[in-house]
């Protein structure tokens, strides 16, 4: 990861890495960071990294609660003391992080090859929480945009002409090397990239992936792969098949390796994500027999 702030507008900043973090300079010399990364190493370059430029963090904003995107808030909090903001529906699980790897099991106590960092960051206090519209933090204004489906409560933030707009939007080679999109709610993940791609701003930064003035390709690009990926979903359920022979269907169609079990059960998530979308659209339905689920066509 750089230790380097890339500038993209006058005030508008990010450190580049896994999982881009956003910095917006304050009045005299603070900074708004967008999100703190993986981990306290993560955290400790944003800080050194805002030093160079004579920068002090002030506020976190947490854009939503995967693990990568709020995993430094502990370390800024307990050392900087401040504040964190984040959409109420996010904050319930930053505050509480064992809820995330709680419902990739089903809504069971997660086996602990769920709770590693990747997928349970620390528990980080949420002073303040984030309704959609025009907010003002450290005397700057911040547009706060609801970009639900990748997380249900997921928000983006806008900043002069320059769009944070986190996981709302993945990077050409960030969807090439995962094949399907994480999602919570593909439908309305379909929405959010369109209300990114009318959006009035010159810049838009992914927290996967490198900055675009281009939203038009990137948003098209993102349609794309997740066109596929309900594709590959809907074929998967021909013949009918329990929900981990369609996963399995689902991996053979897209080239996917799960590697390890966290992304197996991200990946399942995903899958079942589609399914209830497919519900929606009628293309697909359940059915108990057996004492098992199935999935089939309709």
């Amino acid at each position: 990861m750089s230790s380097t702030l890339i500038e993209l507008r006058s005030g508008a900043y990010y450190l580049p890495s896994a999982a881009n973090v956003g910095v917006i300079a304050t009045p005299k010399d603070g900074a708004i960071l967008i999100d703190t990364g993986s981990d306290k190493s993560h955290a400790r370059r944003v800080v050194e990294a805002c030093q160079v430029i004579d920068l002090r963090p002030r506020a976190i904003i947490t854009t939503h609660h995967h693990a990568d995107h709020c995993g430094g808030n502990g370390y800024l909090v307990r050392n900087l003391n401040i504040p964190v903001y984040a959409p109420p529906l996010e904050s319930a699980i930053v505050s509480n992080t064992i809820l995330e790897p709680f419902y990739l099991f089903g809504g069971a106590m997660p086996i602990d090859a769920l709770r590693d960092k990747w997928l349970m960051a620390p528990a980080s206090p949420v002073a303040f929480e984030l309704e959609a519209g025009t907010v003002e933090i450290n005397r700057v204004e911040l547009d706060i945009i609801p970009i639900p489906g990748h997380a249900p409560g997921m928000m983006a933030v806008g900043y002069e002409d320059v769009c944070y707009c986190v996981d709302g939007l993945f990077g050409p080679d960030i969807l090439e090397k995962y094949g399907i999109p994480f999602t919570a709610d593909v439908a309305q993940q379909l929405d959010s990239i369109e209300r990114l791609r009318s959006a009035d701003y010159e810049m838009y930064l992914p927290a996967h992936g490198e900055p675009t003035d281009d939203i038009d390709a990137l948003a098209a690009a993102n349609c794309a792969a997740i066109e596929r990926a309900i594709e590959a979903v809907h074929l998967a359920c021909s013949p009918a098949g329990e929900l981990s022979e369609i996963l399995a269907r689902v991996a053979d169609l897209l080239d996917l390796n799960f590697e390890n079990i966290p992304k197996f059960y991200l990946m399942q998530t995903t899958v079942a994500a589609y399914l209830a979308y497919l519900t929606q659209e009628g293309r697909v339905a359940p059915w108990l027999e057996d004492n098992r689920l199935w999935w089939h066509q309709v």
